[in-house]
């Protein structure tokens, strides 16, 4: 129930179910219910089938936990299935997962043909697109094909464009992995533009996987409120970039995690779990960026960026700024809306700052809301302890990050007059 209510905070979203251990996974359902797997899978890196590794089994009472998590959450499930084991018996085991899924009334909204595989095969493909419109007559109801969610490499996405247009077959979107390096996060990045592809096909870019550290995270860096730096900048610049989804790594496993627990954090016991910085900058951009996204510029020295959206909790013209200070100074920075629109009246604040003290600084595990002294344990804390403020001047502590609102800004492109 802690889980769920943790996740719920962060809906709408998608929760995606997979990674590198989908790619060994053999479904005990249906007519494979208790069946083993004959041989090893075996995976050599970027080419059709990573080490020679036994299957593990996923078991109905694990997968129905996982849907009834996804819909507590209010969140639309993304599976990332098996494409070796597909090519091997022509979907046969995939179709049992998938309709012991439907006749227990659960939604699949997406489906990835396999992680970090490369780009799959034609006849997989076609494989797999016949199978979901065989099991969902109803298009609307149909799981939307996605990949080919491999690596940290523009052309990636662009193969499964090409290979979904090869194959006839249609692709919802377009993703691939991002780690970044974690000696940098307290540092501004240049966010590569590399939605650059071709949308002729209507397909959507996502960002299938990412973090400030990969393999796991890294302790100390990927679970302190340092990783928040990485995680603003790359939400505000990727939805400039024309991304339409991230889906972050992870919301609860790994050093990476949204969320900590006893598996991660030795200092923890039983099943509590515990927010990290990040999941309270999740919630935040998702309560108050809304999905129009203006061109912005950083400040002449670049150690203060600014991400403008549509306020999402203000339809009639209000404005939302995700700010960063990378400085270790206090900066004041004037926010100015070219083309329409005032911010020269009352405004809210959402501004954090790490809550550690000076031993930690910002690598403390722990964040506080505009400078209240208490660390942010709950979504609710984000509401109780926002500041008033007025005018377009913003006075931000030093390497803090945060977000501000202009209800009454009037910008004409975000519904004002």
């Amino acid at each position: 129930p802690q889980l769920a209510a943790f996740a719920r905070e962060l809906s709408p979203a998608f929760m995606r179910i997979g990674g590198s251990g989908a790619n060994i996974l053999f479904y005990h359902f249906g007519d494979d219910a208790g069946k083993q797997h004959p041989a090893r899978y075996v995976w050599h890196w970027k080419q059709w089938t990573v080490a020679n590794t036994s299957a593990k089994y996923l078991e109905p009472a694990l997968w129905e936990s996982v849907c009834k998590l996804s819909v507590a959450a209010g969140a639309k499930l993304v599976l990332n299935v098996n494409m070796i084991q597909f090519a091997e018996d022509g979907g046969h085991n995939m179709k049992q997962l998938l309709q012991w899924t439907i006749g227990k009334g659960y939604r699949i909204h997406h489906v990835e043909p396999s992680n970090e595989l490369g780009t799959p095969p034609v006849s997989v493909l076609q494989g797999m697109h016949n199978l979901l419109v065989e099991l969902y007559p109803d298009e609307q109801a149909r799981p939307g094909l996605i990949g080919s969610d491999d690596g940290e490499c523009p052309p990636c996405a662009d193969l499964m464009r090409a290979q979904c247009k090869n194959a006839s077959v249609p692709l919802f979107a377009a993703n691939y992995h991002k780690y970044s390096d974690c000696d940098k996060v307290l540092s501004p990045q240049d966010v590569a533009n590399i939605s650059a592809f071709s949308y002729a096909d209507g397909a959507e870019t996502w960002i299938g996987e990412a973090a400030s550290c990969g393999s796991g995270g890294h302790p100390g860096v990927s679970d302190t409120f340092a990783s928040g730096f990485w995680y603003m900048q790359h939400l505000g610049r990727l939805a400039q970039l024309n991304h339409r989804v991230f889906l972050r790594q992870s919301l609860i496993g790994g050093n990476y995690g949204l969320l900590r627990d006893r598996f991660w954090d030795k200092n923890m016991t039983g099943d509590a779990v515990l927010p990290n910085t990040d999941y309270f900058v999740a919630v935040l951009f998702k309560r108050q960026m809304g999905n129009d996204v203006f061109a912005t510029q950083p400040s002449k020295d670049g150690k203060v960026l600014a991400y403008a959206h549509c306020a999402r909790q203000h339809p009639g013209g209000g404005l939302a700024v995700a700010l960063i200070n990378f400085d270790t100074s206090v900066r004041s920075t004037s926010v100015q809306a070219v083309g329409g629109g005032s911010l020269d009246g009352a405004r809210i604040e959402y501004i954090l700052t790490a809550a550690g003290g000076e031993r930690d600084g910002p690598y403390s595990q722990f964040a506080q809301l505009n400078g209240g002294g208490t660390p942010l344990a709950s979504a609710k804390d984000l509401a109780d302890g926002a500041k008033a403020g007025k005018g377009a001047t913003v006075t931000l502590p030093p390497q803090s990050f945060g977000v501000v609102v202009w209800p009454g800004a009037g910008v004409a492109l975000c519904g004002g007059s």
